[in-house]
């Protein structure tokens, strides 16, 4: 990955610094690109990810207790799937996200969407505390 340094400007009338491009770059090496910037979803995700589902105001539809998407492997949440929220339920959804990623990458063979019961063999239940999810109960994605 190719990536450009920045500096912060001058501040604008708001006191706001909007961040200015230097001529300077860093290239990474990795596996994996996790994409978290915005508050709302890019229209071309939709186009440039088929099956990948959206809810009524074309955010991503997740589920609320894994982050689980339509897609396997895919995991989604903070303002792309709840649109503009705080930062507090962007985290939650972060360490609902990577708790089940951890399960879903160490179960064999790999089940979509991934279950309680393996988040539960992988995972402490304290990920989960803020999601109150029933027995027997299923997580629809729509």
């Amino acid at each position: 990955m190719r990536l450009q340094r920045m500096t912060l400007g001058e501040a604008d009338a708001r006191g706001r610094r909007a961040p200015v491009p230097l001529d300077e770059f860093v290239e990474l090496e990795c596996d994996t690109v996790i994409y978290a910037l915005g508050t709302k979803a890019n229209p071309i995700i939709n186009r440039a990810t088929p099956g990948l589902n959206l809810d009524a105001r074309g955010y991503i539809a997740a589920d609320e207790r894994t982050q689980a998407t339509s897609l396997p492997g895919v995991f989604a949440g903070g303002d792309i799937v709840t649109g503009g929220a705080t930062v507090i339920l962007a985290m939650s959804a972060g360490r609902r996200a990577a708790t089940a990623i951890g399960a879903y990458l160490r179960t064999t063979p790999r089940r979509w969407p991934v279950s309680p019961e393996q988040i539960a063999a992988f995972a402490p239940t304290s990920a989960f505390a803020d999601i109150p999810v029933e027995q027997g109960s299923t997580h629809a994605m729509s």
